[in-house]
């Protein structure tokens, strides 16, 4: 029942990011919510991942929250709104990061970024959230991870919208 304004962008790029808001903006009037849902995995350990593949997961799982945020916020402070990250509850379990620390780091990057927007926007009516399913859920990357038996042994991605939109009906700055 809602609309949508499908762009294309690349979340490393910020003027593309700005266009995209911009874009938004035009069409809309205004930003209610801001859902930030790229993402880059790669479970190596730091001998393993190279250089070019820790950028990528640093550009696309932190810089690109907080590039997005960057762009979204003035627009978002005007009447209230949501930003809501897919980004897990923060863990110092070294199990995640002896195993996969770059890309551990970069999610817990996007968790560190959900607590400090959500004080520092608290006064503007803006509701700073992270979502994480304990299940698997089925995209691309669980194909990578878990080949072709990936899908079979992970829930539908609607299950995320499903909460997503939960937490959108809830006014802003009451959770």
């Amino acid at each position: 029942g809602g609309q949508a304004l499908p762009i294309e962008v690349d979340v490393r790029n910020e003027n593309q990011m700005e266009a995209m808001v911009q874009k938004t903006i035009e069409r809309f009037g205004q930003l209610d919510a801001l859902i930030h849902n790229a993402g880059t995995v790669q479970l190596s350990t730091v001998e393993e991942t190279s250089p070019k593949r820790m950028d990528l997961m640093l550009d696309i799982n932190l810089r690109a929250a907080l590039l997005c945020s960057h762009f979204c916020i003035p627009h978002l402070k005007k009447q209230g709104g949501h930003i809501i990250f897919l980004s897990p509850p923060l863990t110092t379990d070294p199990k995640w990061y002896g195993k996969y620390a770059p890309y551990t780091i970069s999610k817990m990057g996007m968790s560190l970024t959900t607590i400090g927007l959500a004080e520092e926007l608290k006064e503007y009516s803006i509701s700073v959230n992270s979502i994480w399913p304990r299940t698997l859920i089925w995209t691309a990357a669980i194909d990578m991870l878990l080949g072709p038996d990936g899908k079979s042994k992970s829930r539908h991605p609607k299950i995320v919208a499903d909460a997503i939109y939960e937490i959108l009906k809830t006014p802003p700055g009451l959770i």
